[in-house]
């Protein structure tokens, strides 16, 4: 009796209240998502398809575009970790590449590019997307670093139709044909990658001890720049937890005299950014749905994996939410750290297994866990487990990624 009280209430409102449903259905153009009536050629909540969120971009003819939403007074939902699918999916390559490398099997474009309506472009060099998606070189002018230009900056050198730098372009190291299987140039010559880093933690940082925030801090300062460079992907994240992970950083930043500099993250752009990051730091995202982390770890997956492959460290902060299984999920399309699940834990005392190695430099054999931290369980990539509680179940866990 009372869903059929609801569902009168609303055919009723429908009427009253100029809502796009018609009766108990919705009208021409307009699709149910959950309760309510939306057009998914528009709603960057739901653009294309229920729960596919662009985040802060705009949603056009039902895919996420690279423009972001500019009114102030509209909430873009940034919160949802989706980021759209096709929201300027990064880097892939010169060619039409796509969103999916078939070299490894990932999707999403490469690190350094932006996808551009289903084409991986470099925005820098690329003169068909020079600068961003759809600015087109007049015919006969190249691309020189995102600028439209008759020839190429005195720096660069011209390889067909781009301009790139043969002191650091993988991709035309010294030579416009020669490719560094490694994906680093330096000086122009390739050089052999250094391994990359993945580390896990389960403490959400709302209150820390020291413990933990040198964990947390170790584990930025993987990171080889001076200072590090930190992007940072604060999403669906709770506001107090990802204060006091940026605090801990602080802290071990002031024990090491070491510094750090930190670049917000934007969804659609990560794996460009991470063209110029030593680090990618992901809050926990406890506001997130699973498909939306799942969507998110799909967009940026081939360029999560080529960005540990180089030496990049990769940081995932875990915490306790009702609407996702975990975080770690955006790091699973890469195969990075995979997992069954995630689960809360009672304050107790925890065990550090590798005392003095990695990120467990300064901390102590044992320490007290706080409040919202969580174990992992089914973990199966390989790793090194740094904190387990007491049931021997991982709380920290380090991965050492060697170059291919």
């Amino acid at each position: 009796m009372k869903s059929f009280l609801a569902l009168l209430t609303l055919a009723l409102c429908s009427l009253a209240c100029k809502s796009p449903i018609v009766g108990l259905e919705c009208r021409e153009n307009f699709s149910l998502c959950g309760n309510a009536c939306v057009d998914l050629r528009s709603d960057f909540r739901n653009c294309g398809e229920c729960d596919n969120s662009c985040g802060r971009f705009v949603c056009e003819k039902g895919s996420c575009s690279a423009e972001e939403i500019r009114d102030a007074g509209i909430d873009s939902g940034s919160s949802d970790a989706g980021a759209g699918q096709d929201a300027g999916r990064d880097a892939g390559a010169d060619e039409d590449a796509g969103s999916f490398n078939p070299d490894t099997g990932l999707p999403g474009c490469s690190v350094g590019y932006q996808d551009c309506d289903g084409v991986c472009a470099n925005p820098s060099t690329d003169p068909r997307h020079c600068g961003s998606c759809g600015n087109a070189c007049p015919d006969g002018m190249l691309c020189s670093s995102g600028t439209c230009s008759r020839e190429c900056e005195t720096a660069l050198t011209q390889c067909g139709t781009l301009c790139v730098d043969g002191q650091r372009d993988p991709d035309h190291c010294g030579d416009c044909t020669k490719r560094c299987t490694s994906g680093i140039c330096e000086l122009g010559s390739c050089a052999d990658a250094i391994a990359g880093q993945a580390v896990v933690i389960g403490h959400d940082f709302t209150s820390a001890n020291t413990a933990m925030q040198r964990l947390i801090g170790n584990a930025v300062f993987l990171g080889l720049g001076a200072p590090v460079r930190v992007l940072v992907y604060t999403g669906n994240a709770d506001p107090a937890s990802s204060m006091g992970v940026e605090r801990a950083i602080d802290v071990v930043k002031t024990e090491t005299g070491r510094d750090w500099q930190r670049v917000e993250a934007i969804e659609a752009l990560v794996p460009l950014q991470l063209s110029a990051a030593d680090v990618l730091l992901v809050h926990a995202q406890v506001e997130a749905s699973n498909s939306s982390l799942r969507k998110l770890g799909e967009h940026w997956g081939n360029a999560l994996a080529q960005f540990v492959s180089i030496g990049g460290v990769v940081i995932v902060v875990e915490a306790p939410s009702a609407l996702n299984s975990g975080t770690f999920q955006v790091l699973e399309p890469a195969r990075i750290f995979l997992a069954s699940g995630r689960a809360e834990i009672e304050p107790q005392a925890l065990t550090v297994q590798t005392p003095g190695l990695g990120v467990a430099v300064r901390v102590p054999d044992r320490y007290m866990s706080l409040s919202h931290t969580v174990h992992f369980s089914g973990v199966t990539s390989p790793g090194t487990v740094v904190v387990t509680d007491r049931d021997a179940l991982p709380i920290v866990v380090q991965r050492v990624i060697s170059p291919p």
